[in-house]
């Protein structure tokens, strides 16, 4: 009789042997699959960023264009702050654009971050009300409108598309107050109880 359950705990010890080794087996197996998932996400991430660095490059290098082009002496154009204020933000992000893409260093992060989302909507601010000062129905800027005509039609459809994402950049910051607000109104109420 001891020898048969000796017989049967060995075959109980190869079948475990048995799963245990099929199952590590499948686990490397989905381990080695989420390692190429892994990878697969890597090479996307890297693929995505390249694009957006690359889109941008080109959207601020054709504002730089643009306003380069109003610079001409014989231009009358408006020519204030807003026109050096954009170059400056537009060459600063191709520069943060090409650093983040060669370095992996985050570059959005506390107060650097504060102050880029500032000086983006001056220059979203800026940029939308210069357009719109160039293509005005009173004094057309002629070098704006006549000597670049698919640049100028570009730039007065990216104004509207700016004034767009930053009425909703504005709608989202106030609703966002007004719900910490109405958090912080609660909690009181509840710690009065």
């Amino acid at each position: 009789m001891s020898s048969k359950l000796s017989k049967k705990s060995s075959k109980g010890k190869s079948r475990s042997r048995s799963r245990s080794s099929s199952s590590s087996s499948s686990s490397s197996k989905s381990m080695f699959g989420s390692d190429i998932e892994l990878k697969s996400q890597m090479h996307n991430a890297i693929a995505f960023k390249v694009i957006m660095v690359l889109l941008s490059l080109a959207l601020q290098s054709t504002i730089i264009y643009y306003l380069i082009n109003l610079e001409d002496a014989s231009c009358k154009c408006v020519m204030d702050w807003r026109h050096n204020f954009i170059k400056v933000m537009c060459v600063l992000s191709i520069i943060m654009g090409f650093a983040n893409l060669i370095t992996d260093a985050h570059l959005t992060s506390g107060i650097f971050m504060g102050i880029i989302i500032i000086l983006g909507i001056i220059e979203y601010y800026a940029l939308y009300t210069y357009i719109g000062d160039l293509n005005s129905e009173v004094s057309p800027c002629a070098c704006a409108v006549d000597k670049q005509p698919k640049i100028n039609k570009f730039m007065k459809f990216y104004r509207y598309v700016l004034g767009f994402f930053l009425g909703l950049y504005v709608i989202f910051g106030v609703l966002f107050v007004i719900g910490l607000l109405f958090a912080i109104y609660y909690a009181m109420k509840l710690s009065k109880k």
